[in-house]
């Protein structure tokens, strides 16, 4: 009986501290910037999360290129029956320049972005040809 009860404590203490991370898998979605001259470099936008309820969106120079100043502008919106929720958040530097988001957790977020690369020469928006705005369900 004691060994019994050890063990069912043993195992509700183990489910109880990995709990939080199941269903918290990590996600990353990537847009590519493609400049239209030749020899131009592709610079990315990245969407990574979440680390508990923070999302990050960074803007960043393509591997292998000098760091250049880079800036980046996330709209937040929510149209999932939560209300219409809009946030927006923008960070100028050095690349890699990032913007982190906490958001509450069970709803459905549209995360619009615009970016610049180069010294601001290359833009670079979830509106143009080609590109999309980040979905994510939380």
């Amino acid at each position: 009986m004691t060994r019994g009860f050890a063990w069912a404590a043993l195992t509700a203490a183990f489910c109880l501290a990995f709990a939080p991370t199941a269903g918290a898998a990590t996600q990353t979605q990537t847009r590519t910037c493609p400049i239209p001259v030749v020899g131009g470099d592709p610079d990315v936008v990245q969407l990574s999360g979440p680390v508990g309820t923070t999302w990050t969106v960074t803007a960043d120079e393509s591997p292998g290129e000098p760091s250049h100043v880079v800036a980046i502008a996330v709209r937040v919106t929510s149209s999932d029956g939560s209300g219409p929720i809009l946030r927006q958040s923008a960070a100028v530097g050095m690349s890699p320049v990032s913007v982190t988001l906490d958001l509450a957790p069970g709803h459905h977020y549209t995360l619009d972005w615009l970016a610049t690369f180069d010294y601001g020469v290359h833009p670079c928006a979830s509106i143009l040809p080609g590109q999309s705005a980040f979905q994510i369900d939380t």
